[in-house]
Formats: structure tokens, C-alpha cells, sequence
């Protein structure tokens, strides 16, 4: 059977088909397994990212485009492979919310968000009540009764 109605055959792309016999006689049936993917993660200088959360943090927030543009400028002065602004976004976006606002907002805003205020614990289990209390509405009004209508024939 020819490669082309074989492939049509089975739904697989052509050139797939093509590969396969290419891959077996070089690799035996190793060469048919799946290929493992390569790391996909970051390959940047660690210095590079601290940097560039170091200046995530500053106050006032400057914009991913500035952060991009000084990594690169930064990355030109070490001789370190410059960073994309996608790549800039995953390191920023990955850090602490907490600490994010503590750098921007202040410790006020981080208190007020992050921080039990009322944090309190008890040794064994009863030692503490808590309870909260709301004015009860209570609507007094007059009750209504009908009145019977009374006809009288005559």
C-alpha cells in the first residue's frame, strides 16, 4: 500500500508518515516513542529577575514596558540574554500580592487587608465566647379584625 493512501487511511498528516520510517531506521523502535519537550522555563540570569522585582516593588509602580526596557538595558551592560515583556509580566505577576502592596500602598493598606486585626486564641475549647449583637426590629402595630358585615331583612 502506498505511503499517501496509508497516511489518508489512518488520518495522519503526511509528512508525519514521511518521518516515521526515517525515525525507525535510524533509532529502532526508540525513535517512534514520543519526543520529550524541553524545559520550558525561565532561562534568565537570577540576577536579572531579582532586578526586575526589585523594580516591580518601587513606589511609584512603574509600567511593565519601563521594567522591560531597563532589564534590557541592564541585561546589555552584563552581557546577559535580554528578557522579553512576556517574560517581565510572568516574573511580576508572580509575586506576593501582600508584598506587592505593602511596596505600593503602604503598611496601612497591607494591615487593613492582610492582618487579622482581632486574632485571638483560646487554650481549650469553650475559654472564649464571641457573640454579635444587632437591635432586634420590632414593629408594633395595631391588629386588624374584620368587621362582620351585618344585613338585616326586613
Amino acid at each position: 500500500m502506498p505511503l499517501t493512501r496509508a497516511a489518508a487511511a489512518s488520518r495522519t498528516p503526511l509528512r508525519t508518515a514521511q518521518r516515521w520510517p526515517n525515525r525507525y531506521r535510524t533509532s529502532g523502535l526508540a525513535g517512534l516513542a514520543p519526543a520529550r519537550r524541553r524545559s520550558t522555563g525561565r532561562r534568565s540570569e537570577p540576577e536579572l529577575v531579582r532586578l526586575i522585582e526589585g523594580m516591580a516593588l518601587r513606589h511609584p509602580r512603574p509600567s511593565l514596558a519601563t521594567i522591560t526596557r531597563r532589564a534590557a538595558r541592564a541585561a546589555a551592560e552584563q552581557g546577559w540574554v535580554p528578557v522579553s515583556y512576556t517574560t517581565v509580566r510572568a516574573i511580576v505577576t508572580a509575586l506576593d500580592p501582600a508584598m506587592l502592596t505593602l511596596a505600593h500602598d503602604g503598611p496601612v493598606a497591607f494591615r487593613d487587608t492582610y492582618e487579622l486585626v482581632y486574632r485571638r486564641r483560646a487554650e481549650r475549647p469553650n475559654l472564649m465566647w464571641q457573640a454579635d449583637h444587632t437591635q432586634l426590629d420590632i414593629l408594633v402595630g395595631v391588629p386588624v379584625v374584620a368587621a362582620r358585615k351585618t344585613t338585616t331583612m326586613a
